[in-house]
């Protein structure tokens, strides 16, 4: 979600399955396009962490984009992080929780909006570089530690 679908999440968002999962139902602004996505613990826990200070139906009291931009630079600067913006939220979800985690590309491409899979799939480049990377440094730890034994 980008900083203006937070701003509008609201209770009428959200539903309960019959699972008991939460899950946010909302069309993307960008796109329009539905996009439905179950809420893992952690953001469930946060709604309810902030849900006694809400002042309107909307789930989190947001300022104003340049208000909230200048507390991105402050946890940029604690963080030593060069730059800090709301795509990033999307791109993590969408790489590190997601795709590494074996969800489809399919269920990504429909969770962030996506009207064609292409655009799903340069997420999904980036996840194989990363796999890449680190199966190369994997092979550099393990080379010479594991041996067959020969018959």
């Amino acid at each position: 979600m980008m900083y203006s679908d937070i701003r509008n999440l609201s209770e009428k968002h959200l539903r309960k399955a019959k699972d008991r999962s939460i899950w946010i139902d909302i069309p993307r602004q960008k796109t329009g396009v539905e996009s439905n996505i179950r809420l893992l613990n952690i953001p469930v826990l946060i709604i309810e962490k902030y849900r006694p200070e809400r002042k309107s139906d909307y789930l989190f009291n947001m300022r104003n984009r340049s208000s909230i931009c200048q507390h991105l630079r402050t946890i940029e600067k604690l963080c030593g992080i060069a730059h800090l913006h709301f795509h990033m939220a999307r791109h993590t979800f969408a790489t590190l929780i997601c795709l590494t985690n074996g969800v489809s590309m399919e269920a990504v491409s429909k969770m962030m909006g996506h009207s064609s899979m292409k655009t799903t799939q340069i997420y999904a480049e980036i996840t194989n570089q990363k796999v890449r990377e680190d199966m190369t440094k994997l092979a550099t730890r393990t080379k010479g530690k594991y041996k067959i034994n020969q018959k």
